[in-house]
């Protein structure tokens, strides 16, 4: 064991020590989640680490020449989210801090470091991240129910027209993904699959044949034979992540609706406790469907 602290770069001793700290409490705290970025990006590794007591995942971002968490790419979408310091003690939490490398920016904090850091660094408000729980949620009807009566009523409205007609719903064709994609791509100019290496990313986070704890659920809804909307989604420890999607919105109005109330009834269906759908833009429709819980940025310069 080194002495501490220090910067750990060995990409085996960086797993060695993400088995003994990471609380595998989210999805993003899995090593199989954050490998797949290693594998397509290969930034260096620098786990802070306090022996036996704590450490702190980054990696150095060659072109913006900053460290950032292990696995965020730097890009606006800040795919790693649910960030913190993993400590046994609160105590050690100056010393982690103290030694982080500089400039550091740290986006996607969860609102557990921002406890932890207490008064010894200063953190900025970020886009919040939706995050509806289930726990006094028994059918999609009760979560239709928490809605104002105008969102209510228009997003009952989607509802019907899709289920007027038929949709067929499947699970697991991986093939349905290059259609989300192409729709992705389609509609939004930044849309993060223009970028070969994040496609790559997304493979290997859904390739069946690697081991990894958490599933993969790909639901598919075809209307009259049609492809119409596609979901890819993870589930670990009981919470449900619909992380991705893609809709044929020009051929089936109403169908991006229809697909959120999917999302519930499936995780329902599943017995999870919690629907983590990411990071959301305020003022927009998702921010208004589902309730929201704070994130924070930590710059070190």
């Amino acid at each position: 064991m080194p002495s501490f602290p220090s910067i750990e770069s060995n990409i085996d001793y960086c797993r060695a020590l993400w088995d003994e700290f990471s609380p595998r409490r989210s999805l993003y705290e899995l090593w199989e989640f954050r490998m797949p970025f290693y594998e397509v990006y290969g930034f260096a590794p620098a786990f802070v680490v306090l022996p036996d007591k704590g450490m702190v995942p980054l990696w150095f971002h060659p072109e913006q020449k900053r460290y950032l968490w292990f696995g965020d790419t730097g890009d606006e979408f800040n795919w790693q989210e649910d960030n913190a310091f993993w400590v046994r003690e609160s105590c050690d939490i100056e010393e982690l801090l103290s030694h982080l490398p500089r400039p550091c920016l740290l986006n996607s904090c969860a609102e557990l470091l921002r406890h932890q850091i207490g008064e010894r660094a200063v953190l900025t408000s970020q886009n919040s991240k939706s995050v509806l729980s289930l726990s006094a949620i028994g059918s999609v009807d009760d979560y239709l129910m928490t809605l104002p009566k105008k969102l209510r009523s228009n997003v009952r409205h989607d509802q019907r027209v899709i289920t007027a007609q038929s949709p067929i719903i499947s699970e697991n064709h991986l093939e349905d993904l290059d259609a989300m994609i192409g729709w992705n791509r389609a509609k939004f100019t930044d849309s993060p699959w223009h970028d070969e290496k994040m496609l790559a990313c997304l493979r290997k986070l859904v390739d069946p044949t690697r081991p990894k704890p958490y599933k993969v659920h790909v639901l598919s809804v075809r209307i009259g034979g049609v492809l119409a909307a596609v979901d890819c989604a993870f589930s670990w420890n009981s919470i449900f992540y619909p992380l991705f999607c893609g809709s044929d919105v020009q051929r089936f109005p109403g169908i991006g609706h229809f697909m959120n109330l999917l999302d519930i009834q499936f995780a329902l269906d599943h017995q999870t406790t919690s629907l983590d759908f990411s990071e959301v833009e305020p003022e927009t429709v998702k921010a208004k469907l589902f309730p929201t819980v704070p994130q924070y940025t930590l710059r070190l310069e």
